[in-house]
């Protein structure tokens, strides 16, 4: 009966999954990166850093920059390439990690 509702679980329906994704990358990406327990404090505060300083300037140049020059479809199609590409070039580079 309230046409919120239907918005909530249209949004969930679209965000579930690839926020379950999203939020195993970070704790995957600390796993390869740490050598040794002593460092892995600062390793991860690192990666978290950057993901918090990339996640800050995406929304912002997005929010007041991309909107304006392209259409939504463009941008999100553009960065899931730009995923991927980076994902690939991870695979590539090192190919003996679990």
């Amino acid at each position: 009966s309230d046409p919120r509702f239907g918005s909530l679980v249209t949004c969930v329906g679209l965000f579930l999954v690839p926020t379950i994704f999203a939020g195993m990358v970070s704790p995957y990406a600390i796993r390869i990166i740490v050598k040794d327990r002593e460092s892995s404090g600062h390793d991860a505060g690192y990666l978290y850093f950057i993901s918090t300083l990339g996640s800050s300037f995406g929304t912002l140049v997005t929010a007041f920059y991309l909107v304006l020059l392209f259409e939504v479809n463009t941008i999100l199609m553009a960065a899931i390439g730009v995923s991927v590409i980076l994902g690939s070039l991870g695979a590539i580079m090192n190919p003996g990690r679990e």
